[in-house]
């Protein structure tokens, strides 16, 4: 996911999104694809561990907990956890 929106930027589709988004088209993705929309939110894509993204495109201006619905994932505590040390907003 940190890999994408590294290529989306440098190909310049950030702006060409943000375009089709205020038109009202709807843009979506699953999972670690949602990311991309927001500020960022904890993810795998640096290493094993959940690490803080913050380098999302930003349409929404906070981050998103992937998979924070489930009790039993440790993405709920580490989203948790970034939140509260302000690493994520």
């Amino acid at each position: 996911m940190v890999n994408l929106v590294a290529v989306w930027r440098a190909h310049g589709l950030p702006e060409i999104l943000r375009e089709c988004w205020e038109t009202g088209v709807v843009l979506t993705g699953a999972s670690a694809g949602s990311l991309c929309w927001h500020v960022g939110g904890p993810t795998d894509s640096y290493r094993d561990n959940l690490d803080p993204f913050t380098g999302g495109l930003a349409f929404l201006p906070y981050s998103n907990g992937v998979h924070d619905d489930l009790d039993d994932q440790p993405r709920r505590t580490a989203f948790r956890e970034l939140i509260g040390n302000g690493k994520c907003r």
